[in-house]
């Protein structure tokens, strides 16, 4: 590829992972995590009032993130850079292509010398951006969860009777203290799992009191 198409295409790459990156800051400063396939694969599921959800976490600042694609954008339009339409040499493209691998290697050994099994024992998305980066930890988890769905898809139910049989022999007797304790009483619990602030005050429809 050479040309103005080498140039729309790269900008193109930088628009989609500085996206990626702008969505990840807003995501880590809610929970302390990276995004994953798998949480979009669901979002679906939780799309309702999401974007009043995100309105209330973004700053204006986060946007910073695209200023790099806005420079580039407006040095190729006003031609500060001119378009080279010569095209790269073969030996020049395996070269490079050559020297990233063997960076991206090397620093994989440091990140293993320094944190062994990191992406084999992953318990922390957090190590592995902060060692290989968050393009590579994308990679990693598209890679994950793509394996993680072949498994799921052989599943079959009789699987889980090893795990029934195991729970069955070692089930623990309930605390007799507690029996009975909310014997003739109304007893509503509720458990918000990962609740956010645009759910206060939120009406499911107009019959219903908001949420306080």
């Amino acid at each position: 590829m050479t040309g103005r198409k080498s140039y729309v295409t790269m900008l193109l790459i930088d628009g989609i992972t500085t996206t990626w990156l702008f969505a990840n800051v807003l995501y880590y400063r809610e929970f302390s995590d990276f995004m994953t396939f798998a949480l979009i694969k669901g979002s679906s599921s939780v799309s309702n009032n999401l974007s009043t959800g995100i309105t209330n976490i973004i700053r204006p600042s986060d946007f910073l993130v695209f200023l790099d694609v806005v420079i580039l954008i407006v040095v190729l339009a006003f031609k500060v850079i001119k378009i080279d339409m010569r095209p790269v040499k073969k030996r020049v493209a395996m070269l490079i292509s050559l020297l990233a691998v063997l960076l991206f290697g090397a620093n994989l050994q440091m990140a293993y010398h320094d944190r062994s099994g990191l992406l084999t024992r992953t318990f922390d998305n957090n190590y592995i951006v902060k060692y290989l980066g968050l393009n590579v930890y994308t990679v990693y988890d598209g890679v994950k969860t793509e394996q993680n769905s072949a498994v799921m898809d052989k599943a079959k139910a009789s699987d889980l009777d090893s795990v029934k049989n195991w729970l069955k022999k070692n089930r623990m007797s309930g605390n007799v203290s507690y029996k009975g304790v909310a014997k003739g009483k109304n007893v509503i619990i509720f458990h918000l799992e990962s609740f956010q602030q645009f759910l206060i005050d939120y009406k499911s429809d107009a019959s219903t009191s908001p949420l306080t």
